[in-house]
């Protein structure tokens, strides 16, 4: 079976960087920040990774903190929205 791929580039550093990736995982805080794995999750799963730091300083799995990332979108959208009318 083939995986679609996807691309995406952005300039930096006066060079430009590009990445492909064939899923990405939305990893979600309780701080309300996300973390985004770039891969399958089986590719994670084979180099043993499955604790990742959130900013915050945060551990996140996989198994418990995998979110959908249209839902997670929007949730952070309207987090923006809020915090751009009330304060942070």
């Amino acid at each position: 079976m083939d995986t679609p791929l996807s691309f995406e580039s952005w300039q930096g550093d006066e060079e430009e960087h590009s990445v492909t990736w064939s899923q990405r995982i939305i990893l979600e805080c309780r701080c309300g920040e996300g973390v985004i794995l770039l891969g399958l999750e089986a590719d994670w799963r084979t180099e043993k990774r499955d604790a990742f730091e959130c900013e915050c300083g945060e551990t996140l799995s996989i198994a418990s903190n995998r979110v959908d990332e249209t839902a997670f979108s929007v949730k952070q959208l309207l987090r923006r929205g809020h915090e751009a009318t009330f304060g942070a």
